[in-house]
């Protein structure tokens, strides 16, 4: 495995970019909203449902005296936002829900215009009751009781949806050059979001500039990313985890198959953090067991570090286009002790797929990875469209027996 430095690389600045993140009041999200706002200089939507602490949250980032209004590092010029907009907000939102998460992201792009980045970080590892030793043939009579679903509905249906939803969110506002469009001539208009209008705002700081990307520096660059919070559990055993080591071994998978459609067709980089032991409410059953044997743990904050690296690594401004050249996606990074290391490319590079397949197996199966190509031909029994049909319209996925 190699080390993933977030602070290396070919990095964009996140100045006044506008980034949409779920499961943002607590853990790992809120740490990454923290980050976002107050050392990045981005603008930041996100929703949980938690809604106390996640209110509390944006009012303290969004508040005058709070040090979101600072440049971020990378930049070299102050930043100048709307005093007609908030840095930060919040909006209650549960996962499962696709109104919920469509409405998040429609207060994203009404408020701001765009959208450059999206990170599905909700989470739950609530089992319910599925293998208990007790459990007799009169407790499987019945279907699992109403919650024993929710880390599956969250952590895999919830990212499901989400990424969707940002599928379509982040190709909004810019075509493949960067260059920012709006429906109504002047200061406001609308623009269609689904099948409603919604309001478009006068020009701001993080919509109105030469190109397009928020950054007002005219270089073009129209990067878009995706990150899903994964898991050590989607690598490894997670014992007595088995509802939510599913759920992540799901999102892994998505990664796998999306990443290489992604981006050269919808523009979208995606990649994916997997975490070993984090500081989180999550946790705190072995925290204390865990420190005792003097095993490594991550802050939320070191994972979120990670996640903006990821975020950042869009290329070389102007000079990759839609070929992907220098743009990081389809990269799993697990982080152990605060440090990153890119295991994606391992498991399913020379090495990882060679070690168990052989020489030979590993040539063929990349052959055959070759025909597959990026799945356009995969076909419904009895059709011949694929799951990725420019032409095959959203309810068009019932196979015709």
């Amino acid at each position: 495995m190699s080390r993933f430095e977030p602070e290396k690389g070919e990095l964009h600045s996140l100045e006044g970019k506008v980034v949409v993140v779920t499961g943002g009041s607590n853990g790992i999200g809120a740490a990454l909203v923290s980050l976002l706002a107050r050392t990045h200089g981005a603008y930041v939507v996100f929703g949980d449902l938690d809604t106390a602490s996640g209110s509390a949250l944006a009012e303290s980032l969004s508040s005058p005296s709070s040090p979101s209004s600072s440049p971020s590092p990378q930049s070299t010029t102050p930043p100048s936002p709307s005093p007609q907009k908030k840095k930060v907000l919040f909006r209650g939102t549960d996962v499962r829900s696709h109104k919920d998460l469509l409405s998040l992201f429609t207060l994203a792009l009404s408020t701001h215009g765009i959208i450059h980045h999206a990170v599905a970080a909700a989470g739950s590892n609530h089992e319910g009751i599925w293998f208990a030793p007790h459990m007799g043939m009169a407790d499987i009579q019945s279907a699992p009781g109403e919650g024993d679903m929710l880390a599956l509905e969250t952590n895999l249906i919830g990212t499901l949806l989400f990424v969707r939803l940002a599928c379509v969110f982040l190709r909004e506002g810019r075509d493949g050059s960067g260059v920012r469009h709006r429906a109504g001539a002047g200061g406001g208009g609308e623009m269609k979001v689904g099948r409603e209008a919604v309001h478009e705002p006068s020009p701001s700081p993080c919509t109105e500039n030469r190109d397009g990307d928020g950054d007002g520096d005219g270089d073009g660059d129209a990067d878009r990313s995706l990150v899903l919070l994964s898991s050590i559990a989607a690598l490894t055993p997670a014992p007595g985890l088995p509802l939510y080591s599913t759920s992540k071994h799901g999102v892994q998978g998505l990664l796998r198959s999306l990443a290489p459609f992604s981006l050269p067709r919808l523009g979208i980089r995606v990649n994916a953090v997997n975490p070993w032991m984090t500081l989180t409410a999550m946790t705190r059953g072995i925290e204390n067991d865990w420190k005792a044997a003097g095993l490594p743990v991550n802050t939320p904050r070191d994972v979120a570090r990670v996640v903006v690296g990821l975020m950042k690594a869009g290329g070389k401004k102007g000079g990759d286009g839609e070929n992907g050249e220098n743009k990081v996606n389809g990269r799993g990074v697990y982080v152990e002790g605060g440090r990153g290391w890119e295991v994606e490319g391992y498991l399913t590079g020379k090495e990882g797929i060679g070690g168990w397949m052989g020489e030979k197996g590993e040539r063929e199966w990349r052959r055959g990875q070759g025909v597959l190509g990026m799945g356009d031909k995969w076909a419904s029994k009895g059709s011949n469209t694929s799951v990725f049909d420019e032409k095959k319209k959203v309810g068009d996925g019932t196979p015709k027996l």
